[in-house]
């Protein structure tokens, strides 16, 4: 049975009751007030189920969820719904996606590609490679932290521009070609890689040691001072006469090396110590009898600032006061500043003892200056002293025969203003022991103990003939005063360094050889002074018995600290590198 109601106005009114179909209900347009659907199909009351995979709701109009809109794949066809339009509702600036939960407000597994300025005012976590093609700004009070690993942890394949921090150097490192400490917001003071402090030179020549007798017939005899090394040719660059500079000859050549040192009269064993040509002049010529060991620079009292100067070459940063000068009142106390902040390589070596080698029937030899090194942390500008050690010196008085050599130097290096108190000392390379006299067959000095760390102790002892021991950083060596006048022991940093003056002479016939600079203790006629160090070596208990070298040491709070024994240099150095350098 069908029931038609044709006219579109006409309506099928039920009042009161229930239109119940159970069938199916065709209509073109329905239009229905309110409508609840449960249907035998749905699982939850309250409910309608759409399986129609393309078209299960379709609306021309708005759809307003009061509740939660649960969704598989959202697709947006129209092109009305721009970001402004999907933004706009709820959110303060136009065209952003305003997240609040701070737990997981944006989740993505993929790469998120910023193609300009990305402003963070909180904490960014990246777990993989985060690319940015414009500028990262960080504000707030915060902290970036980059990554971090010890050396053997570098990157395998490091590109230019790369920054991380290096926990076994303990320091900002960023790559260009190789691995370099950085330094954020900071310049040097002036262009240092490295350098090495050292005293004027010298080396042993025992052919000509004094005037021979032979020479007496000249009536006129001077000496002319030169610069050191090993002479295999040489011409004068004047010669001297009654204290009158004659002149007549243009160059001094040493090894092939061209020089031009100034001519000055000398008497023999006097004035400063070099190497001396002895010269006859009649007038009109000259000849050349012999050449004389000694030194430029006082060997006891060390070097003058502007020997020192003059040494290092004519320019350079050490030619200005603010980079290296002289502590005042302390000759040879060199006064260095760092001139960037990071970690210096520091290489000190101690003096060798003083040499007897060719002045009678035994070569005894002296003993050997310690060698050690280590990193330490320096701030820009903060300046530190460099004492470099100096050997013995090389006896040429009349009784060199029977002549002990002077001890050893230690080189230190010292915070600015030092005291005595133990943490001013950054290092010390401990000076060996004098050689024994040529006269007895005593051997091998003692070496300095370069191969572990000292203690900062006193001086060394004294025995025998006035020989003394070298100075240790608490107190001076120690001068026998059985024959001699008192004069020979090493000096302590605190009161200059100096090395022990000789200790004794015999009717005016002097047994001098003096202690090298750097507090090496002095010799006492046929006995041998002692090294200083961090603990000052003993001087020789007699002229058959070796002296002692001195100990060394390296501050703790240095890293990679190393002792590698001795060394065969005559003199002490210092070789410091800049940060990066090594």
């Amino acid at each position: 049975m069908s029931y038609y109601v044709t006219n579109e106005n006409s309506f099928l009114d039920i009042k009161n009751a229930h239109l119940r179909v159970t069938g199916n209900v065709h209509t073109d347009v329905l239009k229905l007030g309110a409508i609840e659907f449960q249907p035998t199909g749905s699982e939850v009351t309250g409910t309608v189920n759409f399986t129609n995979v393309t078209t299960g709701v379709t609306t021309s109009s708005n759809l307003n969820v009061g509740g939660t809109l649960q969704l598989g794949t959202v697709e947006v066809v129209a092109t009305t719904h721009t970001l402004a339009n999907t933004t706009a509702l709820g959110n303060v600036t136009p065209h952003t996606i305003e997240v609040s939960n701070v737990t997981t407000g944006l989740v993505t597994t993929a790469n998120v590609s910023v193609g300009r300025d990305l402003t963070v005012t909180g904490n960014v976590s990246v777990g993989k490679d985060l690319t940015v093609t414009g500028n990262v700004a960080v504000t707030g009070t915060g902290s970036l932290t980059v990554p971090s690993g010890t050396t053997a942890q570098r990157p395998a394949t490091a590109t230019n521009g790369m920054i991380r921090y290096n926990t076994t150097e303990s320091k900002l490192e960023t790559y260009t070609t190789d691995w370099l400490p950085l330094t954020i917001g900071s310049y040097t003071l002036y262009a240092f890689t490295s350098h090495t402090f050292i005293p004027p030179p010298h080396i042993n020549i025992s052919s000509m040691s004094s005037e021979p007798a032979s020479w007496s017939g000249y009536a006129d005899r001077r000496h002319v001072i030169a610069a050191s090394g090993t002479w295999n040719a040489y011409t004068l660059d004047g010669i001297v006469s009654g204290g009158t500079h004659l002149g007549g000859f243009t160059t001094i050549t040493d090894n092939g090396v061209t020089r031009s040192p100034t001519a000055t009269e000398y008497n023999q064993g006097a004035g400063t110590w070099g190497y001396k040509l002895w010269v006859h002049w009649d007038g009109t010529t000259h000849q050349v009898l012999g050449l004389m060991r000694g030194r430029e620079g006082d060997v006891r009292l060390g070097p003058t600032f502007a020997q020192l100067k003059s040494n290092y070459g004519a320019s350079g940063w050490w030619q200005t006061p603010a980079n290296l000068n002289e502590v005042s009142g302390k000759q040879g106390f060199q006064l260095w500043t760092a001139p960037t902040t990071g970690t210096y390589r520091i290489t000190a070596k101690g003096a060798q003892g003083g040499s007897t080698a060719g002045n009678g029937t035994y070569s005894n030899s002296p003993g050997n200056g310690a060698h050690i090194s280590a990193d330490i942390a320096l701030v820009k500008g903060t300046k530190i002293v460099i004492i470099v050690g100096q050997s013995g010196e090389y006896p040429t008085s009349s009784n060199k025969s029977n002549t002990a050599g002077g001890g050893g130097g230690a080189t230190w290096i010292l915070k600015e203003n030092f005291t005595t108190a133990n943490d001013q000392v950054y290092m010390v390379a401990g000076g060996g022991g004098g050689a024994g006299s040529p006269s007895y067959n005593v051997g091998q000095a003692g070496h300095a103990n370069g191969a572990s760390q000292g203690i900062l102790g006193g001086g060394g002892a004294a025995a025998g003939t006035a020989a003394a021991g070298g100075a240790g950083w608490t107190g001076n060596g120690i001068a026998s005063m059985s024959f001699g006048n008192g004069n020979s022991p090493g000096i302590r940093p605190a009161a200059g360094a100096m090395g022990g003056d000789y200790g004794y002479s015999n009717n005016g016939q002097n047994y001098k050889s003096p202690g090298g600079f750097g507090g090496g203790g002095g010799n006492g006629a046929d006995n041998s002074g002692g090294g200083a160090g961090a603990t000052g070596g003993a001087g020789s208990t007699s002229e058959t018995t070796t002296s002692y070298g001195g100990t060394s040491y390296i501050i703790t709070t240095a890293t990679n600290s190393t002792f590698s024994g001795n060394h065969t240099d005559e003199d002490g150095s210092v070789y410091i590198q800049a940060p990066g350098q090594f």
